[in-house]
């Protein structure tokens, strides 16, 4: 990855995580990671498979329980 990029990434992402209601720091987010070609079936299996390992390693932890819901919620996305 070229520097610049590289730059650009890390400013949008200190952009959104200090406004994460920051909708053009999400949009260019999104344009800087390529959301455009959206994420290959397989890498979301791979997402969801390591989102159930960690959930069944600690049901109780929130943040899991919250990424594996993004993830099946984004199984009928048009961008997967």
């Amino acid at each position: 990855m070229n520097s610049v990029l590289r730059q650009q990434i890390q400013s949008a992402c200190d952009d959104v995580h200090r406004d994460p209601e920051d909708n053009a720091a999400i949009d260019r987010l999104r344009r800087l990671l390529g959301a455009h070609q959206g994420v290959s079936h397989a890498t979301w299996r791979r997402l969801v498979e390591l989102a159930c390992d960690q959930l069944f390693d600690d049901p109780e932890d929130h943040d899991t329980r919250d990424r594996l819901l993004l993830l099946l919620a984004a199984r009928g996305s048009v961008t997967l």
